[in-house]
């Protein structure tokens, strides 16, 4: 199978949790990813280091907990979120309600997932810990992100802070 026609698939998959599963479904709204990409492309490109944090043995409640819970005390009320193969990714707009059910599937299936603010002048990228077990867990932020690694530093100390690509 062509991995063009497998990343579509896994979008499909993806567009398809979504629109069964996400508690706001009013407000969930599909975007075109060509120019979120772009946008987000030109965005790390102008913020080439991140901001990163990681945490050994972390549960997936509280990896998915911090991130919430720091975005909304951030004032972050709705996310672009980017999931799913990088050739053809789903790009969905939501609100910060719906993350934990998100983070949870993407902890099950990429591990990996992308947040954006809506105004896309920052972006988070999330490697989920394990689903039943404790164990990595590492945000990494540029732009206006930068202020939630921060944020999620403040709520789960202990982990290691610092700068790169």
């Amino acid at each position: 199978m062509s991995t063009l026609i497998q990343a579509k698939r896994v979008k499909k998959r993806w567009l398809d949790w979504a629109r069964e599963s996400l508690q706001q479904k009013d407000h969930v709204e599909i975007l075109d990813a060509g120019p979120v990409l772009q946008k987000l492309r030109e965005l790390k490109s102008t913020h080439p280091e991140s901001l990163s944090y990681e945490l050994s043995n972390l549960s997936l409640t509280d990896a998915s907990s911090s991130v919430i819970g720091g975005s909304k005390r951030l004032g972050i009320e709705l996310v672009i979120c980017v999931v799913g193969d990088p050739l053809e990714p789903a790009v969905l707009h939501l609100t910060t309600d719906d993350l934990d059910p998100i983070l949870r599937e993407s902890a099950q299936t990429e591990k990996t997932i992308s947040l954006a603010p809506a105004a896309l002048d920052g972006l988070l990228v999330v490697d989920m810990p394990e689903i039943l077990t404790t164990s990595e867990f590492l945000v990494s932020g540029c732009g206006s992100m930068e202020k939630l690694v921060e944020e999620i530093q403040r709520e789960l100390p202990g982990g290691a802070l610092f700068r790169g690509n």
